[in-house]
């Protein structure tokens, strides 16, 4: 790779590390607008990966979702593998892109699995899962029926998440690409200059819960939720807590959304397939007790809608002018607060940015019709702008940073808290009790 003339500051790498979060995000807009039946979630990690090296695509890759936040093993595995795939090559002509994308499918298929089998009950709310449900009907153990789907449909998943990247990339302007491009190992992108000394400053923000107590009471919340194996009582916690205290925080809407386009799908697939296709629960004999089946299939799904709510109080709750403040208190320091910031104000302009490109190729009729196969072709058309508003979005914020010094200055921020501790106990309090419930039920 030669050498760039503007080689890559260690704030660049820093701008594009939230956009490549972001990029993964926004493109399931994408992909929900065009009503496509695949999950283009790790092309920002790819493109960030080739770009800014391994452990860049590993912050990207371990970016934390409500729902799937259980597949980030799967995240970085890929992040790996493109790293790795990266250095030796293989995406240089697209016949190398094609085997490193059916590669990369079966690593994510392997390290997918356990997860499908022991989080999930076996499926996700993809098309994939008929062909799980098909060989659960015919008697195979369901984890081996899930690595042999994810054999089958992973590949031809990441080939197409690689080619896009690729295509992508290599569709940039040269003079901006070239900001990212440097001879020799990018690795230590996060450590590449010593912090400058600065004097530090004591912040104080007054904030209705301690971050500490923000974090700990969801930590504990979560393991409690993970231990419940009784339907009612996740239903009542759901019901009786994460819904209200959803609607006082005012995300009762993304709630209720998430519920609806994620939780319910799968709710109803477990229920169809636990319940009916093979009418036992996966440690008894397939047909012997669909009532067990089903209650299994509540189970998983009230599991996630809870650990969802939990997700989403914990984070989308925040006032946006206490997120610094939260995160420093979660240990979350210098270059790494900077990338949290960045991931949390950068995520609505880039949804926004893909909603106005297809908005854009509706209106002037470049959407002919709304077959499949028209609208996987418009996919290229759609990602390419995305991704070059994203890598100048970078430049821009590294000078700008660079100009304020505002990595320096916000290193050297101490954050004091103002407020009752009473809320941070009472919901630590409450996590506890949950959590000694299902400890004693077990």
């Amino acid at each position: 790779m030669p050498l760039s003339p503007y080689p890559p500051t260690r704030s660049l790498r820093l701008a594009l590390i939230p956009l490549g979060i972001g990029l993964n995000m926004s493109l399931g807009t994408i992909v929900s607008m065009l009503k496509l039946p695949i999950y283009l979630d790790m092309i920002g990690t790819i493109v960030v990966t080739i770009l800014s090296g391994l452990w860049a695509g590993v912050i990207v890759s371990a970016t934390i979702n409500p729902i799937y936040y259980n597949f980030i093993p799967t995240a970085v595995a890929v992040a790996l593998f493109t790293h790795i795939a990266a250095r030796k090559g293989a995406f240089r002509t697209m016949g190398r892109t094609v085997l490193a994308g059916m590669a990369m499918g079966l690593v994510s298929g392997v390290v997918s699995a356990p997860i499908i089998v022991y989080v999930f009950g076996g499926i996700v709310a993809t098309g994939r899962s008929v062909m799980t449900a098909y060989l659960l009907s015919t008697g195979e153990q369901v984890l081996k029926a899930v690595l042999l789907t994810g054999a089958a449909a992973e590949p031809v998943d990441k080939v197409l998440q690689c080619v896009l990247s690729v295509w992508c990339i290599n569709s940039v302007p040269k003079n901006l690409l070239q900001r990212f491009k440097e001879t020799g190992d990018h690795a230590g992108a996060m450590t590449q200059r010593a912090w400058a000394p600065a004097t530090e400053v004591s912040q104080k923000i007054s904030q209705s819960i301690h971050p500490v107590a923000r974090g700990l009471a969801s930590l504990i919340g979560i393991i409690g939720v993970f231990l419940a194996d009784n339907v009612v009582v996740l239903v009542f916690v759901w019901l009786g807590v994460i819904v209200p205290l959803c609607m006082t925080t005012g995300i009762s809407r993304k709630h209720m959304r998430m519920n609806g386009m994620v939780v319910l799908p799968l709710c109803l697939m477990l229920v169809a397939l636990w319940g009916w296709i093979v009418g036992a629960p996966p440690d008894q004999v397939p047909g012997s007790n669909p009532e067990a089946g089903m209650q299994y299939a509540l189970l998983i799904s009230f599991r996630l809608a809870v650990v969802g709510g939990i997700f989403q109080l914990c984070f989308l709750s925040i006032p946006q002018a206490e997120l610094l403040s939260t995160f420093w208190h979660w240990g979350i320091r210098r270059d790494h607060l900077i990338v949290a910031i960045g991931a949390f104000t950068i995520w609505p302009e880039l949804k926004l940015r893909a909603e106005q490109i297809i908005t854009a190729r509706y209106a002037r009729g470049l959407l002919p019709d709304r077959r499949l196969i028209s609208r996987f072709r418009q996919l290229p058309y759609l990602l390419r702008p995305l991704l070059v508003w994203s890598l100048r979005a970078a430049v821009q914020r590294s000078e700008l940073w660079d100009q304020k010094r505002l990595l320096d200055r916000v290193g050297h921020i101490r954050h004091a808290y103002e407020g009752s501790r009473l809320s941070g106990v009472t919901f630590i309090g409450i996590s506890l009790v949950w959590l000694v419930i299902n400890l004693v039920d077990i």
